[in-house]
């Protein structure tokens, strides 16, 4: 999955949709900043803003800047005074592409501490040992490939049938496999590690790690909607929905009349209503769409016990 799914999902959810506009700019050949009639102004292809004097297409970063939330152009060189000289034709959203980076990156860092995704990976051979039947490892490196992905580990499985679970300490991003308690099946050969009377720990593959997914932040650029992201789907619901909550709570610290316009609402009354009902909507869909599947389990299941 591309981060642009949960884009597209986000501006499907709150009607994020790109708006066109064109403002006509008559420069009084003074000042070199103009506010545009709308914000923010869309940020990412291909809804980026054209900007043209008479029938040339100036250049972003040679003849012109622009602040994307703030609406406001600013002009390199200071147009010559005159009227309807300078057509802006871009589009504007409600949350435009930098600011909907700046509330994902916020909504995952909530994410990783309440209610992480979880996952099931297999460790399978590796190369240099594949061909030996008793291989086994003492140790684990989350660093290394696939497993970058795991933040923290809950617990690690020999297999999938029984789900014998197999003692360990995590390091850092270290896990050290332990001999403690390997011995619970009595005198058959253990499926941890080597024989019973082994004084060596290890863990045969394939084996299973269960552990917390990394939320990766993600970095705003012309491509940033390409970053892969790994999102299941209850935890895809949670995070669209925090990304809502951190939508309306930045509306409410913009003016009034922005917000009028954006909600299509007249009066100051109907305004204090509208934020009202959306708050209450909104903490009560993330309520309902919370899952204690999501909540890290604390509880620590005894496997020498046969019930």
């Amino acid at each position: 999955m591309q981060l642009k799914t949960i884009f597209d999902e986000f501006n499907r959810a709150y009607y994020n949709n790109p708006m066109p506009f064109e403002d006509v700019i008559s420069s009084d050949g003074v000042r070199n900043s103009y506010e545009l009639s709308y914000n923010p102004l869309c940020d990412y292809d291909p809804y980026r803003p054209q900007v043209y004097n008479g029938s040339e297409l100036l250049l972003e970063g040679s003849d012109y800047t622009i602040d994307y939330e703030k609406g406001i152009i600013t002009f390199i060189k200071i147009p010559p005074a005159e009227r309807d000289g300078i057509k802006f034709i871009g589009f504007f959203m409600k949350c435009n592409l930098r600011e909907f980076i700046d509330f994902y990156n916020r909504s995952v860092r909530l994410m990783q501490i309440t209610f992480p995704p979880k996952k099931m990976i297999e460790i399978n051979f590796e190369k240099d040992i594949a061909d030996d039947p008793d291989a086994s490892i003492e140790y684990l490196d989350l660093d290394k490939g696939t497993l970058r992905s795991i933040h923290k580990v809950y617990e690690i499985f020999q297999n999938k049938t029984d789900k014998y679970s197999v003692p360990f300490t995590q390091r850092d991003k270290l896990i050290l496999f332990s001999d403690d308690n390997i011995n619970i099946r009595g005198r058959f050969n253990s499926d941890y590690g080597y024989h019973l009377n082994s004084n060596l720990s290890g863990v045969k593959f394939p084996f299973y790690i269960y552990g917390e997914l990394k939320l990766d932040e993600v970095e705003f650029s012309n491509i940033a909607l390409d970053t892969p992201i790994y999102f299941e789907d209850n935890s895809r619901n949670q995070l669209i929905i925090l990304l809502g909550r951190f939508m309306y709570d930045a509306w409410s610290h913009k003016s009034t009349p922005l917000i009028a316009t954006v909600l299509n609402i007249s009066t100051k009354q109907d305004l204090r209503i509208t934020l009202q009902s959306l708050d209450l909507q909104l903490y009560s869909d993330l309520r309902s769409n919370f899952s204690k599947v999501a909540i890290p389990n604390t509880y620590k299941k005894d496997y020498s016990k046969n019930d």
